[in-house]
C-alpha cells in the first residue's frame, strides 16, 4: 500500500522511531531536537549542536518537513550561530550525522533530495495497543540489568558489523 509505505496523511505513532533514536544515543553522542517545534527560520536554529555531537535526531517532525533546509548540514557542515557570539562552521568531517523520524513523507523531489537520504521504514509491530513494555516485560533502557545491557551492546556491535560488511541496505 503506497499510502502506508510513503507516510500517508495520518499520524500513526508508536512504531518505535523514538526507540531507535534512543538506542543510537546509547552508543553515540547524540542530541534530540523536537521536530514538532523546530523552526529553520529561527535566528539560531542549531545553537544546541556542538562539535562533540555525532548524531542529531530531529524527532517526530511535522508533515511537510522540508529536508532541503538540511542539505548544507548533510553534505557540507553545520553553521552554528549563538547569541552574542561569532558564528562558526563545523566542517563536514566533524559534522554530526542526521536522523529524521516522522510519521509522514518528507517534502522534496529530485536527485538532490533522494541522494541525501536513506529511508528506513518500520512495521506496525509496536503500536498504541502493543508496546515494548508489553513485549519485553520491562521498559527499554530505563530498568535494564547488566545482562540486558550486554545483549543490547552485542546487538549494536552486530549491526555495525553488518553495516561494515554490506553498507546501507535498501528497503525492498
Amino acid at each position: 500500500d503506497k499510502k502506508l509505505r510513503h507516510g500517508g496523511n495520518e499520524s500513526n505513532g508508536g512504531s518505535g522511531k523514538g526507540i531507535i533514536g534512543g538506542a543510537i544515543a546509547k552508543v553515540r553522542n547524540a542530541i534530540n531536537i523536537d521536530g514538532k517545534t523546530f523552526k529553520f527560520d529561527s535566528n539560531f536554529p542549531y545553537t544546541m549542536i556542538s562539535e562533540d555531537h555525532e548524531v542529531v535526531h530531529f524527532e517526530d517532525v511535522r508533515k511537510g518537513f522540508d529536508i532541503e533546509m538540511l542539505f548544507n548540514p548533510i553534505t557540507g557542515g553545520w553553521e552554528i550561530r549563538r547569541l552574542h557570539e561569532n558564528s562558526y562552521q563545523i566542517p563536514f568531517e566533524k559534522s554530526a550525522k542526521i536522523i529524521i523520524s516522522t510519521n509522514f513523507s518528507l517534502k522534496g523531489t529530485g536527485s538532490s533530495f533522494l541522494r541525501r537520504q536513506h529511508i528506513i521504514e518500520l512495521s506496525n509491530f509496536f503500536n498504541e495497543k502493543y508496546s515494548p513494555l508489553d513485549h519485553f516485560g520491562h521498559l527499554l533502557f530505563d530498568d535494564w540489568c547488566t545482562e540486558e545491557w550486554n545483549r543490547f551492546y552485542s546487538f549494536a556491535i552486530h549491526c555495525c558489523s553488518l553495516h561494515m560488511e554490506k553498507g546501507l541496505v535498501e528497503f525492498p
